[in-house]
């Protein structure tokens, strides 16, 4: 269930609440108002973190292309100087790293979804 979704339930259940409450019915409004405005600070607070979670991702994507790059001239420089253990270790350094990059873009996928929902 989407944060929209959850709000939008909450904000149902609480108006049908605030409506069989008609003894105090001033009463009850300011008490569903407060409930909505602690909803939104919650939702704004969780749209906050998806968006710096999406933007530590983007980062550490970033870094990890950089360090993939660096792998791979290693892994040239050392073939270069015959010294093919150095290279495939380098090697496969750029492959675990390419994988968390994948994973990495994968997450703010799901990061952007959870935003637009």
């Amino acid at each position: 269930m989407g944060i929209f979704e959850r709000v939008r339930h909450i904000t149902d259940t609480d108006l049908r609440v605030v409506l069989t409450e008609a003894s105090e019915p001033a009463a009850a409004l300011k008490r569903y108002i407060l409930k909505l405005e602690a909803s939104l600070r919650e939702l704004k607070s969780s749209e906050q973190f998806l968006l710096k979670q999406s933007e530590w991702l983007s980062t550490a994507i970033e870094r990890n292309l950089k360090l993939a790059e660096r792998c791979e001239v290693r892994a040239t420089r050392a073939l270069e100087a015959d010294r093919e253990e150095t290279a495939r270790e380098a090697l496969r350094e750029k492959r675990d790293t390419l994988r968390q990059v994948t994973a990495d873009e994968r997450q703010v996928l799901r990061v952007e979804r959870s935003l637009s929902q």
